[in-house]
């Protein structure tokens, strides 16, 4: 079968080329065109538009860009057409994806969408969309297809894939060489290291005490920065800094839930540009931001959060997660989250059922 997927950032392209890789096991001669980065081209996708150059984040930086997202539906829309798949797979990306669900919907071509979009966090209006313009649909938290599926949508929980990267390099990896150090996660964007960094940074130098290293996805976002003699920069191996880690502070989103998963005591920050993030308060109702504390519903980690993410709150909370008997409450409450996640393949059990006629 023809196949045509869509991820528009980083961990989409991740998720995504997992997926990929799972539906050519079931699938020998499938055809993939789509949207993405390297690894969906590694994994074998013919690339017809590269992520990179459409990533924003947040109201203001999306309203700023609306010509170049114009451009690129159009573009994608011409892109389907000509290709005329069996399939269309949307990979998260909610905003720009559930468009192109619709017009995928308007010509008659079956759509699967691979982490739904969090409408129960924020803009709950949009699962009529999902309901009337997704066939099939793949949940990441356990608690959404329950959610889901009361909204009329045909949707099924196939597991975490953060859960299997973990679980991966865990068996790797058995056993954990600890070390004196506190790991700083300050995103993976530009924009999140713009707004997060100084602080932590900021903190670091208030703390010669103690050793720090940045695990960086991109190092050359971080040439700007100067950083002060107990800061560290470390770039390839995320997962092992955060492993070998007394403690960390890391930026909301998936690096929470996989430093959870490392069994690393954590806080947790974030922090918007100013009226994003008013606009925000205004649309989410969820009480955390954290998906550790989404998942267990209630808090388990701190989270520090727009005026609260300052030095004075971070001494604070990084004394507690170096405090042992602190440490040990959180690392027990990872492992309930373990037990609820489960250990299946999503990659897997998703293209079981995307690939089955």
């Amino acid at each position: 079968m023809k196949y045509f997927i869509i991820a528009g950032e980083a961990s989409g392209d991740l998720h995504a080329s997992n997926l990929v890789s799972e539906i050519s096991n079931i699938d020998s001669s499938a055809k993939l065109n789509g949207m993405g980065g390297p690894k969906m081209s590694a994994a074998g996708v013919n690339l017809v538009v590269d992520y990179s150059d459409y990533s924003f984040m947040g109201f203001v930086e999306v309203i700023a860009n609306l010509g170049k997202i114009k451009k690129l539906f159009t573009k994608i829309k011409s892109e389907i057409s000509s290709f005329n798949p069996d399939r269309v797979i949307l990979v998260d990306y909610g905003g720009f994806n559930l468009k192109i669900a619709k017009f995928c919907k308007e010509k008659g071509i079956e759509t699967h969408f691979y982490i739904l979009p969090k409408v129960w966090a924020w803009n709950e209006k949009r699962v009529s969309k999902i309901k009337k313009y997704v066939d099939v649909g793949y949940c990441i938290f356990p608690f959404e297809e329950d959610y889901f599926r009361r909204h009329g949508v045909k949707a099924h929980y196939v597991g975490n894939p953060v859960v299997e990267q973990i679980q991966g390099y865990l068996n790797d990896n058995s056993h954990k060489a600890q070390q004196e150090y506190v790991a700083l996660l300050p995103g993976s964007r530009n924009q999140e290291i713009t707004r997060i960094l100084p602080t932590l940074l900021a903190f670091a130098k208030s703390r010669s005490d103690v050793s720090f290293k940045i695990a960086a996805h991109d190092p050359e976002l971080f040439q700007p920065y100067t950083f002060p003699d107990n800061v560290e920069l470390t770039t390839g191996d995320t997962y092992t800094t955060v492993y070998q880690a007394k403690a960390a502070i890391v930026t909301s989103g998936t690096a929470n839930l996989e430093t959870a998963l490392l069994n690393t005591p954590q806080v947790v920050c974030y922090k918007a540009n100013p009226v994003s993030f008013f606009l925000g308060k205004l649309l989410v109702k969820i009480k955390f931001i954290s998906p550790v504390n989404l998942i267990l519903d209630k808090l388990v980690i701190r989270e520090l959060i727009q005026g609260t993410f300052n030095v004075v709150h971070l001494e604070e909370e990084v004394n507690k997660l170096l405090n042992e008997t602190s440490s040990e409450v959180i690392k027990e409450s990872y492992k309930t989250l373990w037990s609820v996640l489960g250990q299946q393949s999503a990659a897997k059990q998703a293209a079981i059922k995307i690939t089955k006629i």
